[in-house]
């Protein structure tokens, strides 16, 4: 409904118009003092955030992304469709539906772009190390992603049928190319969890924020997408790939074709691979580092000799293999409820207490507390530990540890039997990786942001630097150009801190 804006006296007249594409550009382009009402809601000179109608089709790339992908099928002549085998047919189907997908998802990036860390930056709500930091190299995926898409769509050039498509699948994901791919993607991945955590903290704290996020989830463009839904969708496309390539693979008759295909598809896992081990890794390292900031080593002073060692512990420092809920049995009559955290070479034993978790040496005697003698350490060093199955219970398994003060043992009881099991075998597997190689690396290099215990939380207001996890070669911010950066080198500069 348009208003017109007649001489006194003042007379709305609506007028219905279909809104086509063309009336839309129309009406964009005429202002309030030409007599035409803004959108409700909007005031003359009030900045919307997120980029204008005319912002976002100035750019080529956006307006085609908003249409949907041409369907194979409806483009093809229909003498050619049916010349093509059942075989055939099926592979132009998957085919298909690769190119439809990725555009899909370029799409979905460019909206993490366009919607939300350019509008961000522009409204000052955030800075652009924060952006940088909570999207990192976001640019250089988008534009990886679309160089992708493009090779595909000049594939289906000819009648829309791809006859050839391994070549263009190696060049994407193999050799440097894939190497390149693999370390964009997994520092965005391996961040999404500290990155939602992060926006999270800021939506509770600043209610200007909160605003700009819920305004700007509400746009069409979105499609009814929260910003927390579309950060994942990187990690959610490496998923996507091998199954889509193995089943091209399967309806691909040439042979070399074919072994192009499957390398690829192989190719793909590798970086699947990498990038969830990368997450895994980070998640772990947050894990830790929530630990360190709410431990609590005063239950240590029983025992001077474990106090003085390990008073200044930094769990973050290490990395953790494995961690879980378990009981320990310190007598028949007395059991804790424990956090188990395996750690390259130690098996931390935390209790929960409030908000605090707590190392707490344990005694089976009243005697022995009073003396200090004979205290069972809640911290067992893995280079003098072996394990041993406890007869009556399957759900429970002893540990020995052997120090200075003689033998101790540990009986820890799982939630299943299944459970029990996978703490036997990590706990072996780190026991044997210790005697072969060592003390961890991780003790020698240190991170230096994640030192100390204690301390407050993140700031709402004040995004932190992420951490780089244990197995990452991350770099600064990756604004160089992706070509000079390939070639000068495979590794990224650490950040500073």
């Amino acid at each position: 409904i348009i208003f017109i804006l007649s001489p006194i006296p003042f007379i709305p007249i609506p007028l219905y118009l279909p809104l086509s594409s063309s009336s839309v550009l129309l009406l964009s382009s005429i202002s309030v003092d030409e007599g035409v009402l803004p959108p409700e809601g909007v005031l003359p000179g009030l900045s919307l955030s997120g980029p204008t109608p005319q912002q976002e089709e100035q750019d080529p790339r956006l307006l085609e992304l908003e249409q949907d992908p041409p369907n194979w099928r409806e483009h093809t002549p229909p003498d050619t469709l049916k010349d093509l085998s059942k075989k055939e047919t099926k592979r132009q189907e998957v085919i298909n539906e690769l190119f439809a997908t990725e555009h899909a998802h370029v799409r979905m990036l460019s909206v993490l772009q366009t919607v939300f860390w350019k509008p961000l930056e522009r409204e000052e709500l955030m800075t652009a190390t924060e952006l940088a930091t909570i999207f990192p190299s976001l640019d250089e995926i988008i534009d990886m992603h679309y160089a992708f898409y493009e090779h595909l769509k000049k594939l289906r050039q000819h009648n829309f049928i791809v006859k050839a498509i391994g070549t263009t699948l190696l060049n994407r994901f193999g050799g440097t190319e894939g190497e390149w791919f693999q370390k964009l993607t997994s520092r965005f991945c391996s961040h999404q969890t500290w990155a939602l955590e992060q926006l999270k903290m800021r939506q509770k704290k600043d209610p200007r924020f909160n605003s700009f996020i819920l305004e700007a989830e509400s746009r069409p463009q979105c499609r009814r997408l929260q910003l927390k839904d579309i950060i994942p969708t990187e990690m959610q496309r490496l998923t996507k790939y091998p199954l889509l390539l193995e089943n091209i693979a399967k309806c691909t008759e040439d042979t070399l074709e074919k072994e192009s295909i499957q390398q690829s598809a192989e190719c793909c896992r590798k970086i699947l691979n990498h990038v969830n081990e990368e997450v895994k890794q980070m998640e772990n390292l947050l894990t830790l580092k929530d630990y360190q900031r709410r431990l609590d080593t005063s239950g240590l002073k029983p025992s001077n000799e474990l106090y003085l060692e390990y008073k200044y512990l930094d769990l973050a420092q290490r990395r953790m293999i494995y961690e879980g809920p378990l009981t320990w049995r310190v007598t028949k009559e007395k059991t804790l409820e424990v956090q188990c955290v395996l750690l390259g070479d130690l098996l931390v034993l935390l209790q929960k207490q409030d908000d605090k978790m707590v190392l707490k040496c344990q005694s089976k005697s009243n005697i022995a507390v009073q003396e200090g003698k004979q205290m069972l350490s809640p911290i067992i060093k893995l280079d003098s530990a072996f394990l041993r199955e406890v007869a009556t219970d399957r759900k429970a398994f002893y540990v020995i540890f052997t120090w200075d003060s003689g033998a101790q043992i540990y009986e820890l009881v799982a939630q299943s039997v299944g459970e029990r099991r996978n703490w036997t075998d990590v706990i072996k597997m780190a026991v044997d990786e210790l005697k072969k190689t060592g003390p961890p690396s991780d003790l020698k290099r240190g991170n230096s942001i994640l030192t100390g215990g204690g301390g407050n939380p993140y700031s709402p207001t004040t995004f932190p630097q992420p951490p780089l996890s244990p197995t990452e070669n991350g770099g600064v911010l990756l604004k160089n150009s992706i070509g000079e950066n390939r070639q000068q080198s495979t590794s990224f500069k650490p950040l500073n801190f």
